[in-house]
């Protein structure tokens, strides 16, 4: 019997020290009385934009004062133009630097041709040789013998490539004076310029008439001639051709060692490939210029006045290279 009561108190023990936790149990559940662990959040970091690096001020740009044009300067053109203000000047003839004689047939005088009165102003560095002496030119004046059938120039004015010639290089270069001589005969052949003929006498008295009155020079700069019309199928053109440029060459007022230049006509290439000769025989004082895509009038070898201009501005180009 006691070791009864002995077996039961053992027992008791043991329950009472199982429901103190006193032994190790698994159990398939949560207990109850166990706390729920808080829930584990992330650390937050904190992304922080660093400051901008302040920009750099700007390193000032200095711009250069623009210096003048040399006379070697030139676009890809070979246009030698001044970035210098022309200063405001008053010229006279006694200025003239340019010295230039144009001869040749109708397309030297113009022939009933338009004007326009902003394309065709006068320039205050162009001068022309008129009847009444030098003046600066305008197209309303009479420069040669006011030929048939220009008209009166003073009522309606035609244009000619010499006043554009010498308005182009006064463009490019603003210290260069043209002062030009013109003297023309329409229709005739080159042998109407043959030395001791009235037309050459002509020539040669207006030419010593013009420099008098300018007595800082004493010959000319250069000869435009612009001939060849009259002559279309003359393969000797040539011939007499160099027979006129030595025979200027030997005046008092004109040298070996200044520019003719001729151009060419507008569609006849027998004379054409003669006067073109002039590029290629040897001699750096004679000189042609192209006609290609010039416009004329419909007889198709009359310059319109928008071929004037842009002839006057080949011989121009033409002129200003030779000289350099």
């Amino acid at each position: 019997m006691l070791l009864i009561h002995k077996t039961i108190s053992v027992v008791i023990l043991l329950l009472m020290l199982g429901a103190c936790g006193g032994g190790s149990t698994i159990s398939s559940g949560p207990a109850t009385n166990t706390p729920i662990a808080e829930t584990a959040v992330e650390p937050q970091v904190a992304i922080t934009t660093p400051a901008p690096e302040p920009e750099p001020e700007p390193t000032p740009v200095l711009t250069p004062e623009p210096e003048p044009l040399l006379q070697s300067d030139a676009d890809n053109t070979g246009e030698v133009i001044s970035r210098e203000p022309e200063p405001p000047q008053n010229y006279t003839p006694a200025d003239i630097t340019e010295l230039i004689l144009v001869t040749g047939q109708s397309n030297a005088l113009g022939l009933l041709t338009a004007y326009d009165a902003t394309l065709d102003e006068p320039h205050k560095r162009v001068f022309a040789f008129t009847r009444d002496g030098w003046q600066q030119a305008d197209l309303h004046q009479i420069w040669d013998r006011n030929w048939y059938p220009r008209g009166n120039p003073g009522d309606s004015p035609s244009n000619n490539f010499a006043f554009h010639m010498a308005k182009e290089v006064t463009r490019r270069h603003d210290h260069r004076v043209v002062g030009f001589i013109l003297a023309t005969a329409p229709g005739e052949g080159i042998e109407h310029w043959n030395q001791g003929g009235a037309f050459f006498n002509h020539i040669d008295a207006k030419v010593i008439d013009a420099i008098n009155q300018i007595p800082h020079k004493s010959e000319l700069d250069g000869i435009l001639w612009h001939q060849g019309e009259s002559d279309e199928g003359d393969l000797n053109y040539h011939t007499r051709l160099d027979t006129l440029i030595s025979t200027f060459r030997q005046q008092s007022w004109f040298s070996s060692e200044r520019p003719f230049i001729c151009a060419e006509t507008a569609e006849f290439e027998v004379v054409n490939r003669q006067l073109m000769a002039l590029n290629t025989n040897g001699d750096r004082w004679t000189a042609c210029v192209e006609s290609d895509g010039l416009s004329t009038h419909a007889d198709g070898y009359h310059f319109d006045a928008e071929g004037l201009r842009e002839l006057g501005k080949r011989y121009a180009a033409k002129y200003l290279t030779m000289i350099r």
